[in-house]
């Protein structure tokens, strides 16, 4: 079968440029998320940030909306243990809840830790053999992988894995699902000297690339209270949406975000201006996303 074709955008084209850009599969209250129709699915999103700075805040965030909406999530996780993550969730819905049953939401949450895997499985073919082993068998709708930088596959040769990138982008349009990459910004990269982007990723520098979307989340501790910042630094479908930037609102009693506002340009600089001229101790207490 040829896969070759000419310019002529058949019913087909039309149709799947439409899914590409309109299908909203996945429903968000915040607007970072809205203004792309939803995390984009048959996708591979990046969520770029440094550490402790809200990169898996925003993934529980996602996996919440994720439930609400109908909607399964499986969660591979590198640095946690599967009772740590799924508690704060679960914590998460049984507050927002307030005494109404939780367990028709957290059905919807898989969750699996590399760390409960043996030696012998930390080798790239058995990670996407079990990757699609799962997808084939609980068929979860989004897949987050929080996180790829501290994972084995982050000490991999630069080019091995620019070659899994790619193989997550194809999982994702193979199985018409929306997979989220989560990567640390490489070390060095001050988010009070500069706005980061995607180009600060730590490793292979194609992750930016490979992702249709990507996310890049920036909090201002040293400011008060701290101002969580998201960089929409790609938005393949949705242009329009291309750098812009959104300030989220957190909630400390559900642990998630709640809320968001875009902000322009020149509110970003001035927050990193303010923020820079406060610099107070920053504790395991103040540090709380």
């Amino acid at each position: 079968m040829s896969r070759l074709t000419n310019g002529i955008m058949t019913e087909s084209d039309l149709k799947d440029l439409d899914a590409a850009k309109n299908e909203k599969r996945f429903h968000s209250s915040l607007k970072m998320f809205s203004s792309t129709m939803g995390i984009r699915p048959n996708e591979f999103s990046v969520i770029v940030g440094p550490s402790g700075n809200g990169k898996s805040t925003l993934c529980k965030t996602i996996s919440h909306e994720c439930a609400i909406g109908g909607r399964k999530c499986y969660h591979l996780l590198s640095e946690e243990k599967t009772s740590v993550y799924k508690g704060l969730i679960a914590n998460t819905f049984e507050k927002r809840c307030a005494g109404k049953k939780t367990d028709a939401f957290l059905e919807r949450l898989l969750f699996e830790s590399m760390l409960d895997w043996d030696e012998k499985e930390l080798n790239v073919n058995y990670f996407f053999d079990r990757l699609e082993d799962v997808i084939n068998d609980k068929t979860p709708d989004m897949v987050i992988f929080d996180n790829f930088t501290t994972s084995f596959l982050g000490s991999l040769p630069i080019n091995v894995q620019g070659d899994m990138i790619t193989r997550f982008r194809k999982m994702a349009a193979q199985y018409e699902i929306a997979i989220i990459g989560v990567f640390h910004t490489a070390k060095g990269s001050d988010l009070y000297k500069k706005l980061l982007d995607g180009e600060d990723v730590r490793g292979n520098a194609s992750t930016t690339n490979a992702g249709s979307y990507n996310y890049v989340i920036s909090t201002y501790f040293r400011a008060s209270p701290p101002r969580a910042i998201v960089n929409v630094d790609k938005a393949r479908y949705h242009p329009e949406t291309n750098k812009k930037f959104f300030e989220l609102e957190y909630d400390p009693n559900l642990g998630i975000y709640t809320g968001d506002k875009m902000i322009n340009y020149q509110e970003v600089v001035q927050i990193m201006d303010n923020a820079n001229k406060k610099i107070p101790v920053i504790t395991k207490e103040t540090r709380v996303w």
